[in-house]
C-alpha cells in the first residue's frame, strides 16, 4: 500500500510539470494529452491507495474479530476444563468430608458357625452368628489390615444383617500371609475382628476403612474373635496339619462312626459354657418344633430337647445336604431325631410372644429320624 502512495505521489508531480509546460508551451495539444494521461494516472493510483486502504482496515477488523473470538473461545475451554475440574475435585473433597463426618453406630456380633463353602472363585470361609444390629447393618470382617474381607455368600456386595443374625464370606486367599502360612500349619486358628456397622456408605468395593470408621472402631474397642479355618480352606491355603489329615482319613471312610460323638454333653453344659464346648462332637435327641427356609437355601430345624419347652437346639445346614445328613429329602416339624454334629457355640432367638431365647447351636453332621 505505501508503494501505491510513492507511485501517486510521483504522478502528482508529473501532472504538476506537464500542466506548467501546456500554460507556457504553445504546442497545447501535444501536453494536453500528456497532461490528461498524468491526471488520470494519479486519479487511479489514488482510488487504487484509498480502496486498498479500506480493504486493508476492513481485513485488519475481521483479523482482529477472529482473534479476539479465538482466544475468548480458548480462555472459555481452559476456564470450562478448569471448572470441570475444580468441580470433580470439590465433588470428591466434599464426598471425603461426608465420609468423614458421617454418624456411625457399630455393634459387635456373636459367631455362631465357621464353615468352609464354595464359592465364586475358591473356597470361601463362611461366618454365621447374630447381633443386635438392625436389619440392613452391614458386616465388616478384617484381618491384618483395615480392609474389609466380608461380602455375600456366592455373591457379591455387603453381607447385611437381617432379624438380627447373618452370614458372611471371605475368600480364602485374603487370608493369605507373607510367611507362607507357616504359622497356620502349627496352629490353624485366626483372629478377625467382625462386627455390624449402621451409617456406612463407603463403596462396597472400596475395601478400605474410613478413618471415621477406624476411629469409631478405636474408640468402642471392638474384641477380635479367634476362629479355626476349617480343613477345606486349610486345603485351599496349602497348609497341612494332622487334624485335616485324620479329618481326610475319617470322611473319606463309608462308615459314620456314631462313637466319635459324646452322648454325656448336655444342653445346659452348651449353654453356660459355650467357649469350653465350641468344636465339641456332640449327640442329641429332641422334637423338631420349627423348620425354616432362608432366601440363601440355608434349612434351619429348632429342635427341642430334655422334653423341657425351654430347651432348644437349632441347627443349620445347606439344604442341598438335607438328604446326605437325613437319608430323606425333607426333615419335616413334629419329627424326633438324635442329631449328630458340632457345637458351634449360643445364639438368641425371639420366641413368637417376643421373649428372648438362647439356644445351643449344633453344624450337623448326621440326623437320625427316629
Amino acid at each position: 500500500m505505501g508503494f501505491v502512495i510513492f507511485l501517486g505521489f510521483i504522478s502528482l508531480l508529473v501532472t504538476c510539470y506537464y500542466g506548467l509546460k501546456w500554460k507556457k508551451s504553445d504546442e497545447r495539444l501535444k501536453w494536453t494529452k500528456k497532461y490528461v494521461y498524468s491526471l488520470g494516472l494519479t486519479i487511479i493510483l489514488f482510488l487504487v491507495s484509498v480502496f486498498g486502504s479500506i480493504a486493508s482496515h476492513d481485513y485488519e477488523v475481521k483479523q482482529s474479530a477472529a482473534l479476539a473470538i479465538s482466544s475468548s473461545k480458548r480462555a472459555s475451554y481452559i476456564s470450562s476444563s478448569k471448572s470441570v475440574s475444580s468441580r470433580s475435585s470439590s465433588k470428591k473433597a466434599a464426598r471425603q468430608k461426608e465420609l468423614d463426618t458421617e454418624k456411625l453406630t457399630l455393634y459387635p456380633v456373636s459367631i455362631t458357625s465357621v464353615k468352609a463353602f464354595s464359592g465364586i472363585s475358591s473356597e470361601d470361609l463362611v461366618l454365621s452368628g447374630t447381633t443386635n444390629a438392625p436389619d440392613g447393618a452391614i458386616i465388616l470382617v478384617s484381618y491384618d489390615t483395615d480392609q474389609n474381607l466380608a461380602e455375600k455368600v456366592d455373591d457379591i456386595g455387603y453381607a447385611k444383617v437381617k432379624n438380627n443374625k447373618f452370614k458372611a464370606a471371605v475368600a480364602d486367599d485374603l487370608l493369605d500371609d507373607l510367611d507362607g502360612n507357616k504359622a497356620l500349619a502349627k496352629n490353624p486358628t485366626i483372629s478377625l475382628q467382625v462386627f455390624a456397622v449402621q451409617g456406612y456408605t463407603q463403596s462396597d468395593e472400596d475395601m478400605d476403612f474410613t478413618n471415621n470408621l477406624n476411629r469409631e472402631l478405636k474408640k468402642q474397642n471392638i474384641a477380635r474373635t479367634k476362629i479355626t479355618l476349617p480343613d477345606k480352606v486349610l486345603k485351599e491355603l496349602h497348609v497341612k496339619t494332622a487334624s485335616s489329615s485324620s479329618s481326610s482319613s475319617r470322611s473319606s471312610s463309608s462308615t459314620f462312626n456314631a462313637s466319635e460323638y459324646s452322648k454325656n454333653i448336655s444342653w445346659s453344659q452348651l449353654i453356660h459354657n459355650p467357649d469350653s464346648y465350641t468344636n465339641a462332637q456332640v449327640c442329641m435327641s429332641g422334637k423338631v418344633t420349627q423348620r425354616q427356609v432362608t432366601d440363601d437355601d440355608f434349612v434351619t430345624l429348632q429342635v427341642e430337647v430334655d422334653d423341657d419347652p425351654d430347651h432348644y437346639i437349632v441347627l443349620e445346614y445347606d439344604h442341598e445336604l438335607e438328604k446326605k445328613l437325613s437319608g430323606t429329602d425333607t426333615v419335616v416339624k413334629g419329627d424326633n431325631i438324635t442329631v449328630y454334629g458340632e457345637s458351634v457355640g449360643n445364639e438368641e432367638r425371639e420366641t413368637i410372644i417376643g421373649a428372648k431365647l438362647t439356644v445351643a447351636a449344633i453344624a450337623p453332621e448326621k440326623i437320625v429320624i427316629n
